[in-house]
């Protein structure tokens, strides 16, 4: 297999030098023909009253020992080739040809060619949101989830929530949540990429003036005050807007403060801002 090549369910995709396995197979079949043999004997003899009960008890099982050890070495010879369980693409190989590999060793990548899924980590005030014992129809249908990828700025495709973590993360105290999604016939989105998941403002608690943005675009005045530079889309020049600092989630922070969904606010050099000053949006890297 090479990466990028086309595959169909079933398609052997890599192998293992199966001579060892197959010689074990085969052990193990001419022990099972044999007991096979001696238990049909004993049964005829059983029949003419030739041998005891016991001694065709202990044939039967003899026989059905043999024959589950055949099916072991015969599932050992099966699994010396590595079969795809869906159609797609090989995204990475992971081994070189003839390497020695472990058992359970990682040995490619393969990717599907239908919906692709996002890892995500949902802050605690969105979970308490969004009320106890809902569904995840329900929680879909509050949060009306959709994906943006970073390649793809200003474009969503709309997801689902199809896991929810019922524990939160020891450390970052957020929760996981795993969202499913369709990428888009007009460009190609491949595993790996990053993105990020937008949900129903109200869940972020717009509805109270309350945000969370990236910790670094909230600075601190000489006396102790929170601030952020709020952008006017126009000019492009900034604004000074006092807020609230709130918890944080990772590497972002609630903010309260007069601001409205939609605002563009600065997020770099902060500190050396000043009002009025003009700035400029980051060159997008491809």
């Amino acid at each position: 297999m090479v990466e990028g090549q086309r595959v169909r369910a079933g398609q052997v995709l890599a192998r293992v030098d199966p001579r060892d396995y197959e010689a074990n197979r085969n052990a193990d079949l001419a022990s099972r023909n044999e007991k096979r043999a001696n238990y049909e004997r004993l049964q005829d003899l059983y029949a003419a009253d030739a041998v005891s009960l016991q001694d065709l008890d202990v044939a039967r099982r003899e026989y059905e020992v043999a024959t589950a050890r055949l099916a072991i070495s015969q599932k050992a010879v099966d699994d010396t080739r590595l079969r795809a369980l869906f159609s797609g693409v090989v995204a990475r190989t992971l081994v070189e040809e003839f390497e020695n590999v472990r058992a359970k060793q990682a040995i490619l990548l393969l990717q599907g060619g239908g919906g692709l899924e996002m890892k995500v980590n949902i802050p605690e005030r969105d979970v308490v949101f969004g009320g106890r014992g809902r569904t995840l129809d329900q929680l879909n249908a509050l949060a009306n989830p959709e994906v943006e990828i970073a390649a793809l700025p200003g474009r969503r495709f709309p997801a689902r929530i199809t896991e929810f973590a019922a524990a939160a993360d020891p450390v970052t105290r957020t929760f996981r949540a795993t969202v499913a999604f369709a990428p888009p016939d007009d460009a190609q989105v491949l595993p790996g990429m990053t993105g990020k998941v937008v949900t129903n403002p109200a869940l972020a608690g717009a509805e109270a003036n309350r945000f969370w943005v990236p910790s670094a675009a909230v600075a601190v005045a000489d006396d102790g005050a929170w601030y952020v530079w709020r952008v006017d889309q126009a000019t492009m020049r900034v604004q000074r807007v006092p807020v609230e600092a709130g918890p944080m989630s990772g590497t972002e922070v609630e903010i309260t403060g007069a601001l409205e969904i939609g605002d563009l606010i600065a997020t770099s050099g902060v500190q050396q801002l000043r009002e009025g000053v003009s700035v400029s949006r980051a060159q997008e890297r491809g």
